[in-house]
């Protein structure tokens, strides 16, 4: 990643500017702070917090604004982000989560959830509509994130210097430290769509020239992080050596926690983490999408088509949110905040959107005009996903008990913390083991005040700082021919198997600005087979592309050459005794032929090694640089 002109990466500047972007599958916060020093004294309250957003009924004052975006017309003149949205707009929300489909059993989950939502949709009727199939859901989730984040950044950029924060002279000159936050437990491909987001939509040296480093930081270290640094600062609560505390930040989309023991007060406060960070997708979004289920069981197929009407409820795979839709969904959120305070009605009403005429029906819980619906109903959408944050909490507990220590307090942090429900029930699971539950400071934005906290002063080189792989990293292979993936051009019949393949395809294992840390290598492992018969395995080679270019095609023959460095790897199978390979015979002729199955490992580190292997037997290594 390039740097400021005049400023070593390597080292701390005194005079620099701390970004913290905290985006989430609900809600998206920000904060800053000016550093002038590089020692470990820092006040928390100077860092401060982006409240200025805008809203369809002019500018809101929060701490975050709505992870939602638009692509629907606005004859109203909204930005179609957050809370400015037009009021008949479809919109699309929890694009965080999609980039991380956890594991192939939920991907084909998400691809059933499509395609069931899609089986009874009149396509003729989409073509009819204004905008035929609705916007934005061409798009992929990356897509989706870095049109959300460009608008975000484009504003809070403009509000920081509009509103005499931060002058113009001070964005070219003083070094800016970014710090993201990703839940504590992010997939490798899902660190890269989001980095991939974040840099793409402006987070970037084109954008902040003098960005000097961006690193990422899990929610939970940085809720903790401040709430622990708060605690010392305030002295609301009497710390001693020893004390164990579990911070539990409880999100729209994923629940993070980790556990800490101090063991300094003085003269520096100091803290050690305990066992290892957890978390699940368990957030208050997902009681948003039982209540869904709920209400198309509750009203049926017939009523709830007529609330869904303009688009399904998935399409593809994003969430996309009807206007109607959105009008019910936002009365279920003011009884969801409200759930667990002594005075909730029993039942409660949500209203109906304007223009929606449902005939009263007491079994459908429909009554003039409001839907009904009771606190046992409520409860129900609630215990599932509390009971998963419980489960997490009390696994924690166990961590700092094998530890041969004691909880002394829970603290739980963000926006599904603001549950009274969830607190009651957390207070109710450890009534007995004597440990006090609190909701931390400032919890709904202590993940963005931590991280930049986490970043002043010294604490900014335990980070870990993530850059932009500046190449593209292939091998050249022949792959099973497949009509639908495939140019007929590029079929040839193997000679040895007899089988059909496509000849000179790239197999690309690392794309360019996909996520490098700075704390390990990256190492991308991929496998591939060859063929051969006993009197022909000494003279074998693979050949490795390194492409500088935005794109990365999947047919070697469209590769630009004048972009690109080609290296043949030679190696040898000869050493290798015949009967550790499989024995194959040919389709047609019956002749004998051998399958070796090898292993490339491509490690980048400073540069770029890349080894094949054998089962455990290193065939070959060769190392190339990893810039172009």
């Amino acid at each position: 990643m390039r740097s400021p002109a005049g400023v070593d990466p390597t080292q701390t500047p005194a005079n620099r500017l701390v970004f913290a972007l905290d985006y989430g599958t609900t809600y998206t916060g920000f904060a800053w702070c000016e550093s002038t020093s590089v020692t470990d004294v820092f006040r928390l309250e100077d860092i401060k917090v982006h409240q200025d957003w805008p809203g369809i009924d002019g500018s809101s004052n929060e701490v975050k604004v709505p992870s939602v975006i638009s692509y629907s017309p606005a004859p109203d003149a909204a930005s179609q982000w957050g809370n400015d949205i037009s009021p008949k707009s479809e919109t699309i929300k929890w694009t965080k989560l999609e980039l991380d489909p956890r594991d192939k059993i939920e991907e084909l989950k998400s691809i059933l959830r499509a395609l069931d939502s899609t089986k009874n949709l009149d396509l003729r009727a989409i073509q009819k509509l204004p905008g035929g199939i609705p916007p934005g859901t061409t798009k992929d989730s990356v897509e989706i994130a870095t049109e959300y984040l460009a608008r975000f950044r484009k504003h809070v950029m403009r509000s920081l210097q509009q509103g005499d924060h931060i002058n113009e002279d001070a964005f070219s000159r003083i070094p800016i430290d970014l710090v993201v936050t990703i839940p504590a437990v992010w997939s490798e491909s899902a660190l890269n769509r989001t980095f991939r987001a974040i840099n793409d939509a402006g987070f970037n040296v084109k954008q902040l020239p003098t960005l000097r480093r961006t690193f990422i930081l899990s929610e939970a270290e940085a809720t903790a992080f401040y709430i622990l640094n708060h605690l010392n600062e305030s002295e609301d609560m009497e710390l001693m050596v020893g004390d164990c505390f579990v911070v539990c930040d409880a999100g729209g989309g994923t629940v993070d926690l980790v556990s800490y023991r101090i063991v300094e007060l003085e003269p520096t406060f100091r803290t050690e983490q305990i066992g290892t960070a957890t978390g699940d997708r368990c957030g208050a979004s997902f009681i948003d999408l039982d209540f869904q289920n709920w209400l198309k069981k509750k009203l049926g197929p017939k009523y709830y088509a007529e609330l869904a009407k303009d688009s399904p409820d998935e399409f593809g795979a994003h969430t996309v949110v009807s206007s109607n839709m959105r009008a019910v969904i936002n009365g279920f959120e003011t009884i969801k905040k409200q759930f667990g305070k002594p005075n909730l009605q029993d039942p409660e009403y949500i209203p109906l959107p304007a223009g929606v005429n449902f005939e009263d029906d007491q079994m459908k819980g429909i009554q003039d005009g409001e839907l009904l619906i009771t606190r046992a109903e409520i409860k129900q959408l609630f215990r599932p996903w509390v009971d998963r944050v419980i489960d997490l909490i009390a696994g924690q507990i166990t961590q700092v008990d094998l530890q041969r220590s004691m909880v002394r307090t829970i603290f739980l942090s963000g926006g599904f913390a603001e549950s009274d429900f969830l607190l009651k029930e957390v207070r109710e699971f450890t009534r007995l083991r004597r440990i006090q539950v609190d909701r931390g400071p400032h919890s709904w934005s202590a993940v963005a005040r931590g991280a930049v906290a986490k970043a002043l002063g010294r604490g900014v080189e335990g980070l870990t700082w993530v850059r932009p792989c500046p190449r593209h990293f292939g091998v050249i292979t022949s792959q099973a021919y497949s009509a639908y993936s495939h140019a007929s051009g590029d079929v040839i019949v193997d000679h040895v198997d007899g089988r059909r393949k496509a000849k000179e395809q790239v197999a690309w294992l690392i794309r360019k600005d996909d996520a490098l840390l700075s704390d390990k290598p990256k190492v991308i492992t991929s496998y591939f087979t060859r063929t051969f018969t006993l009197q022909d395995r000494s003279n074998f080679q693979t050949t490795f592309i390194a492409l500088d270019d935005k794109y990365a095609p999947e047919q070697y023959s469209q590769v630009p050459q004048n972009r690109s460095v080609v290296t043949a790897i030679p190696y040898d199978l000869s050493r290798i005794p015949p009967e550790q390979f499989t024995q194959e015979k040919h389709s047609r002729t019956n002749q004998r032929y051998y399958t070796a199955n090898l292993e490339i490992r491509v490690t980048i580190d400073t540069n770029v090694k890349v080894s094949i292997f054998f089962k455990n037997t290193e065939l070959k290594t060769f190392e190339t640089s990893l810039e172009a």
